[in-house]
C-alpha cells in the first residue's frame, strides 16, 4: 500500500474549526501530513495522509499489534477537547491475506480488527459460534478473530460480528496471490503458425515483480523468449512466446 488515509469528522459545529492535532500511540521521528477539508452542513473533516514510509515507521516502532490514532481539536465554546480514536494494523504484505478459492473459509489469522476499525466482539451468535461451528475457527486466540464461517453460502470473505449495526461487517484483508495461465484450455497447436504466445498472470501483489522462471516437461536444447508485461492494478503478466 503506497498511502493510506483517514479522515475525523466532527459534527454539530456552528463554524468551521481548525486546529486538528493527529496523534499515535507509537512515537516515530516521521512526520505526518493532514488537511482540513471544506466546512458545510455543520460539519468539518480532517484528513490525515500516512505514506508508505509513515506505515514502515509505525510498524517498527511497536511491532505487531493494534496502533491507535487519535484525532483532537477545541471547538468553540465548547468546554471539552472532541476527540476520536481509529484502530489499524500494519501487516507485511501478505503476511495475513486470504485464499479467494475457498473464500477465505480456511483463514486462521489473527486480526481482529473489522474494515472500519472496530473491534471484532466474540463469536457468540446463535448461527455462528464454537458450538454451532466446530469446525470454522471461531473458538482461535480470544474467540473474536476475523473468519468466514459461511464461505460455503453467503459468505465472500473473512468477517467478524461488531457492536455496531448491522452488527457485523467483513475484515480489512486482501486477497493472496494467485498465478493463473491464459488460454486456460489445453491447444491443438499446428506447426504452420509461426508462433504462439502464453500468459502467466500474478494476481493480489503489492509491487511489480520479476524473475518469472518458464519451464516444460521436455528437454530441448531451444532457448524461449519471455516479456514481463507493466505492472498495474496489482496484476503482473509474464508472455511466453514460442
Amino acid at each position: 500500500m503506497k498511502e493510506y488515509t483517514v479522515n475525523c469528522v466532527v459534527k454539530g459545529i456552528y463554524e468551521q474549526v481548525s486546529g486538528f492535532v493527529w496523534t499515535t500511540d507509537r512515537q516515530t521521528d516521521n512526520s505526518y501530513s493532514s488537511q482540513d477539508g471544506v466546512y458545510a452542513d455543520r460539519t468539518q473533516t480532517s484528513s490525515l495522509t500516512l505514506t508508505k514510509e509513515n506505515l514502515i515507521a509505525l510498524k517498527n516502532a511497536g511491532g505487531e499489534g493494534v496502533i491507535k490514532l487519535t484525532c483532537s481539536v477545541k471547538v468553540q465554546g465548547y468546554e471539552n477537547t472532541v476527540t476520536a480514536t481509529h484502530s489499524i494494523i500494519i501487516e507485511e504484505p501478505h503476511e495475513q491475506c486470504y485464499s479467494e478459492a475457498t473464500k477465505g473459509g480456511d483463514y486462521r489469522g489473527d486480526v481482529s480488527i473489522s474494515s472500519s476499525g472496530l473491534n471484532c466482539r466474540q463469536w457468540t451468535d446463535p448461527n455462528f459460534n464454537p458450538t454451532k461451528l466446530p469446525n470454522a475457527g471461531l473458538a482461535d486466540g480470544s474467540g473474536n478473530l476475523c473468519r468466514n464461517p459461511n464461505s460455503d453460502t453467503t459468505g465472500s470473505e473473512p468477517w467478524c460480528l461488531v457492536n455496531v449495526a448491522p452488527f457485523w461487517e467483513i475484515c480489512s484483508l486482501e486477497e493472496c496471490p494467485t498465478a493463473g495461465i491464459t488460454p486456460l484450455n489445453k491447444r491443438v497447436i499446428s506447426l504452420d503458425m509461426k508462433e504462439y504466445t502464453v500468459n502467466c498472470v500474478v494476481k493480489g501483489i503489492y509491487e511489480q515483480v520479476s524473475g518469472f522462471v518458464w519451464t516444460t516437461d521436455r528437454q530441448t536444447d531451444n532457448s524461449y523468449s519471455s516479456q514481463d508485461g507493466v505492472y498495474a492494478d496489482r496484476t503482473q503478466t509474464s508472455s511466453l512466446t514460442f
